[in-house]
């Protein structure tokens, strides 16, 4: 696929403008998309030397723009954390993965330890864990009773582990879909005492408005 900026109607333009472009925003401060904007952007994130010289832009140069920093799904100012929080948990909307461990359908999807680290460095901040027993007394995390492949739960605490604070030193939220028998919820709690110790919070709160240490 290649959209031209050179023809009639700027496609590019177009879509910048009539796709990506909040039209509740300030015109002054937040200006339409125009031509010499637009070829600047297919300088930057299409590859193709030849397009770039024609100002087109080919599906490979379109995604590259989808998925950069010019193409924010927020304002750029509201990044750094502003809000108040120093509230209790319950007052705030958390960013949540339903299915962590799928990278794909529920049914028939491959699970994946990466994936753990993937969205707890995008910002995740409650992650599911589907828990099974597993052979050798070893629980897994898979979709029960369907054609889903499994991983070890041992992984995933260490992936989770790994990864749980690189980005944001708030709470870690793991909700536990627990499957297992007593013996393998033993090794599950086992495992999370062992590989998080300290960071991970084992006994209740003395004082409802006692903050965690980040």
């Amino acid at each position: 696929a290649v959209v031209s900026t050179q023809s009639t109607g700027d496609q590019t333009v177009e879509f910048l403008n009539r796709c990506q472009r909040d039209p509740r925003l300030n015109e002054i401060l937040f200006p339409y998309h125009n031509t010499d904007g637009t070829k600047k952007l297919i300088q930057l994130y299409e590859r193709d030397k030849s397009k770039q010289k024609v100002g087109q832009i080919t599906l490979e140069g379109f995604t590259n723009y989808l998925m950069s920093p010019d193409n924010l799904p927020t304002n750029i100012l509201n990044l750094p954390v502003y809000q108040n929080m120093d509230q209790p948990l319950s007052h705030y909307f958390i960013n949540s993965s339903h299915n962590t461990y799928l990278t794909g359908p529920q049914i028939s999807g491959r699970s994946s330890v990466e994936i753990y680290r993937q969205v707890l460095l995008s910002g995740c901040r409650c992650i599911e864990l589907d828990c099974w027993d597993g052979e050798d007394n070893e629980p897994t995390i898979t979709h029960g009773f369907t054609f889903c492949s499994s991983i070890l739960f041992k992984d995933v605490i260490e992936a989770v582990n790994e990864a749980a604070f690189k980005v944001s030193p708030y709470p870690v939220i793991l909700s536990f879909e627990n499957h297992c028998t007593p013996r393998q919820q033993q090794k599950m709690a086992d495992y999370c005492i062992q590989i998080f110790k300290e960071k991970l919070l084992a006994v209740p709160l003395d004082d409802p408005k006692a903050q965690l240490k980040p």
